[in-house]
């Protein structure tokens, strides 16, 4: 997994699970990390996913809205057979591919895996 961390930011993609042992269809997740000393707001946060194997635009995948990460606090943000709140909403492809975590037009955090 190669890691940049792009802004100054306490909120880090903290671990991803893209291919599950068996099928992966509602059991992929990732789960985002607050490294900082303060809450962070989670509205106008958005996990986007892009394909590691040639250019292209990144997608959605998840949006944050209401509520707060504590400082030490963890989010995790699956497929719909785990119990979480926050969902993804698409699946994500073994790789190459990359995560990255935005506010906006600030890239937080980027994370890829795969064969890059």
């Amino acid at each position: 997994m190669i890691r940049l961390l792009l802004a100054a930011s306490t909120l880090v993609v903290n671990e991803i699970l893209y291919d599950p042992s068996g099928a992966d269809a509602g059991r992929e997740f990732v789960e985002l990390l607050n490294v900082g000393a303060a809450a962070e707001s989670l509205a106008g946060l958005a996990l986007e996913a892009g394909d590691g194997a040639r250019p292209g635009p990144w997608h959605l995948v998840w949006q944050g809205s209401a509520g707060a990460l504590g400082p030490g606090g963890l989010l995790l943000i699956g497929g719909d057979s785990l119990a979480t709140r926050h969902r993804l909403s698409a699946d994500l492809q073994n790789g190459p591919d990359a995560l990255r975590l935005v506010r906006g037009s600030t890239v937080l955090d980027r994370v890829g895996y795969g064969a890059l």
